[in-house]
């Protein structure tokens, strides 16, 4: 097992998915008494993932963006993402109900673990509201439907297996049109981080200390974070 893990240690994020991939056949196979009860896959050692500044999406980049014929359902998600600096994590999370006049109410975000998905709380435990603009008012709010939540895969919440296979779709169709390969989902929060500090807290529009609580941070967390690029 361990051979299997070591031959895609270049990708830690695909080892850890396989390690509990295989830790969840084993607890199967334990439960079912097909095999004796260890968990050989529990004591794999992954690869340390080295963390990179996630990079922001240009003026010129989001414009191309915008110009791809993206499914309905990911045009939403990447709209949400980019109209409000949301977690990945917590767009998927949303209900209808959490959707009001002027703001998005963010209370909770899903988790994946070997039982499943899980509904948590938002990464800093601190529900937040965030400013619902003209078009973002239009996309959710005229739909027709008030209730439930607004990503779901037949019916149901999304899998960790449904999230890959979203944003391997989303970020392939981006790196064919803007020609970069080192952009991830968080680069939309990125850059309305970015754009937020920028356009808002330097104008006097908004101060750090609001802009911060719009993301989620401390002040200190969003300046130390934004403010340098």
């Amino acid at each position: 097992l361990q051979r299997i893990i070591n031959n895609k240690w270049k990708h830690p994020y695909a080892c850890a998915h396989l390690k509990l991939t295989l830790s969840q056949i084993y607890n199967q196979a334990i439960k079912d008494g097909i095999i004796y009860p260890i968990n050989l896959a529990q004591d794999l050692e992954l690869p340390k993932v080295v963390k990179t500044e996630t990079r922001f999406f240009s003026d010129e980049e989001m414009q191309k963006i915008l110009q791809i014929d993206f499914d309905p359902q990911d045009r939403l998600y990447i709209d949400i993402l980019r109209n409000t600096g949301m977690r990945p994590s917590e767009a998927l999370a949303l209900k209808y109900e959490d959707i009001y006049d002027d703001h998005i109410h963010v209370c909770r975000s899903l988790d994946y673990a070997d039982a499943g998905t899980l509904i948590k709380n938002t990464k800093t435990n601190v529900e937040r509201d965030i400013p619902l603009n003209a078009y973002m008012r239009s996309k959710l709010i005229s739909g027709g439907q008030n209730e439930g939540f607004i990503f779901t895969v037949n019916g149901k919440l999304y899998t960790r297996s449904n999230y890959t296979v979203l944003s391997r779709r989303i970020l392939s169709m981006i790196m064919s049109a803007i020609g970069d390969v080192s952009i991830v989902m968080y680069s939309f929060r990125h850059t309305f981080a970015t754009q937020l500090y920028y356009y808002g807290c330097r104008s006097g529009i908004i101060s750090t200390k609001a802009a911060a609580r719009i993301m989620g941070h401390s002040e200190q967390m969003f300046i130390s974070r934004y403010t340098h690029i």
